[in-house]
């Protein structure tokens, strides 16, 4: 029997069986190489990929996911309220403070004489006592504290999904560094993609349709869905979508677990942006913790959403080889979610406050529709008896005996 033995160099090379466990030199790069038993066993791994944790669907961890819900409670007190009228407010606090109008306007008069940057805000909120628009405001401008509601709020949620499902269906790391990959990764890919400027368009055309009809209205969906719903989607479902390509299979209660990771890493991150540029100095303490709360919960649930789809569009995407071919798929995996988010965007720009409400609980219903129907089918497959088997045909006894 000849066997062929694959050099490193590339070389296909041809030996007689009785050189099985000896070496043979290639004639190309002069390089040993052992002649295989084709018969032998293959080695042990070096690593074993641990057997999947026994499920019980009778556990209350099981469905501890609902919890998630309790967390749009401070949104909906929050669009309970009257709107706060920044500009307004500002106005009045010029008003209340005349030193501070006299010197923000002198220095405005002195830049534009010297051509110098005008006034950012953090130097107009800093001007103001205590760093302080007024008495609303909850904490000075150059505050750090949004760092601390930052952790509290990733240590929570993160230390919640620790006990969802099944113990052992994915381990605590694995969690916080998808986590902190999505926080800090993938908020960069988001910044470096809207850098670019097609997202930023997109919200744009949307914020530019302010007038109240129902094509206004879409084209403010439109531009959310796909300058914003579309591109943060796609960062947060990065890491599963890595975790597809490596191991070709994906169990959906992980794909749930790491959606809701990836998603609390993006909010999480999002809530120190917002901190920074719109809260501090300005802001009520209701506004953090609907931040550090409830948009942390609902990027979770999107996120989570979108890595249950990746569950069941594991199969196409594994009969992709290009990798368009794959992404092209994904758009399928993020469709829903991402015209969930920018309906949501879009509700709460035009100021819809009941709609956007019912935009995330639906959300969370969503979610809740796909684990419930895929741990259906779960339970239905293993508890499908085996088919039986076919007897084997005895052709001898169908011949005409004589």
């Amino acid at each position: 029997m000849v066997i062929e033995v694959k050099c490193p160099c590339g070389k296909t090379l041809r030996a007689n069986e009785s050189l099985i466990g000896q070496t043979i030199q290639c004639n190309l790069c002069r390089r040993e190489v052992l002649v295989p038993d084709p018969q032998a066993a293959p080695p042990e791994p070096l690593y074993k990929e641990p057997p999947p944790p026994v499920v019980d669907n009778k556990s209350p961890w099981e469905y501890a996911y609902w919890l998630l819900a309790l967390a749009f409670f401070p949104l909906a007190i929050s669009l309970a309220q009257p709107d706060d009228n920044i500009k307004k407010r500002y106005e009045k606090a010029l008003d209340d403070n005349p030193d501070v109008k006299k010197y923000l306007d002198e220095e405005k008069s002195r830049r534009e004489e010297n051509w110098e940057p005008p006034l950012t805000d953090d130097e107009r909120i800093s001007a103001f006592p205590g760093k302080k628009l007024d008495k609303l405001a909850f904490l000075p401008r150059d505050t750090y504290m949004h760092y601390i509601y930052a952790a509290l709020s990733s240590g929570v949620f993160l230390g919640l999904f620790f006990c969802f499902f099944t113990p052992g269906t994915s381990k605590p790391w694995q969690l916080i560094l998808v986590g902190l990959f999505t926080g800090t990764f993938g908020i960069a890919g988001l910044l470096i993609v809207h850098g670019i400027g097609i997202p930023t368009l997109f919200v744009e055309v949307g914020l530019m349709a302010k007038e109240p009809t129902v094509t206004d209205f879409l084209a403010t969906w439109a531009g959310f869905t796909f300058g914003v719903g579309l591109v943060e989607e796609a960062c947060k479902i990065f890491p599963l979508f890595f975790l597809l390509l490596r191991k070709k299979s994906i169990r959906w209660r992980t794909a749930v677990l790491w959606g809701l990771a990836s998603g609390v890493g993006f909010g999480v991150n999002e809530g120190i942006l917002y901190s920074e540029t719109f809260y501090n100095g300005i802001t009520s303490s209701m506004e953090y913790v609907v931040r550090f709360v409830s948009c942390v919960a609902l990027h979770a649930i999107w996120s989570a959403s979108a890595g249950i789809s990746l569950y069941h569009t594991q199969s196409l995407i594994n009969q992709m080889t290009a990798l368009y071919e794959k992404l092209v798929v994904m758009l399928r995996v993020l469709i829903v979610v991402m015209f969930l988010h920018g309906l949501f965007d879009a509700l709460l720009t035009r100021e819809y406050k009941a709609p956007a409400l019912m935009v995330a609980a639906a959300s969370m219903i969503w979610l809740a529709w796909q684990i419930e129907s895929t741990r259906k089918k779960e339970i239905s497959a293993a508890t499908q008896p085996a088919p039986a088997a076919v007897p084997q045909l005895d052709l001898a006894s169908l011949l005409p005996r004589g």
